[in-house]
């Protein structure tokens, strides 16, 4: 029961991060999602060491940095495919993923279908 108050406790702490750190990653990858979203840019911008922003950013979220900025670039591009005629290049290209491969496959990944499918 000890534990499990602790436990709590803990995340209660937490939770007044939550909103920063995250923040921290969405805004500018919605604002340029083809901008540097490394590791060393996001924590530079909250003023930690790389190591020390994945890590706590996992033990607060339960995922890396990496995977939210994939997740908000292909949910970009889902709406790109879904509301202009723009070829997958482009769109691959305004969502950062540098090529229709990798956006193919991540799109994949994520909706288990290809890109074409979904444009038509």
């Amino acid at each position: 029961a000890f534990l499990y108050a602790f436990i709590e406790e803990v995340k209660r702490l937490a939770v007044g991060e939550l909103p920063s750190l995250i923040d921290e990653i969405r805004d500018p990858v919605l604002s340029n999602p083809a901008g540097d979203h490394s590791l060393e840019a996001m924590a530079a911008r909250v003023g930690m060491s790389k190591y020390h922003f994945l890590r706590k950013f996992k033990n607060i979220y339960g995922f890396t940095p990496a995977q939210e900025v994939r997740k908000i670039r292909i949910g970009m591009a889902m709406d790109l495919l879904l509301t202009t005629h723009e070829p997958l290049k482009v769109i691959a290209d305004k969502t950062g993923f540098g090529s229709e491969v990798s956006l193919t496959r991540l799109f994949k990944k994520f909706y288990g279908r290809p890109p074409s499918a979904f444009k038509r």
